[in-house]
């Protein structure tokens, strides 16, 4: 049976998901923007959301660098959700902006341009 199984799973099983998710979170840090499908844009958001969240909450600077590990890959990528999202954050949710750009022209679906959201752009 499969209720109560409401999640998206992307069309992929539960290894290859969570690694796609990883590499566009760690994208995401690195660039400041990511350009995907619908489904994978609301995924993105709200593993995101839920990685700052869960790393900001947490006390000692150690347990924040092991969970920013556990999931991101590269320091350069660690760095930066320090630098550009942690250190900066004057807000308890929504690290992210997603910004409609239409069809995709060979198959037609909806294209998501997600950004992180910085607080000097408002």
């Amino acid at each position: 049976m499969n209720h109560r199984n409401a999640h998206n799973r992307l069309g992929r099983i539960a290894k290859q998901r969570k690694a796609l998710v990883r590499n566009l979170m760690t994208s995401l840090l690195r660039s400041g923007r990511v350009r995907t499908t619908e489904a994978k844009a609301s995924v993105l958001v709200s593993e995101f959301d839920e990685l700052v969240t869960t790393v900001r909450r947490q006390k000692e600077k150690r347990e924040q660098v092991r969970t920013a590990k556990k999931v991101l890959f590269g320091e350069e990528a660690q760095r930066a959700l320090f630098e550009k999202v942690i250190d900066n954050a004057q807000r308890s949710s929504g690290y992210t902006r997603t910004t409609r750009l239409g069809p995709r022209l060979g198959d037609s679906a909806e294209l998501i341009l997600v950004e992180l959201f910085s607080s000097e752009s408002v």
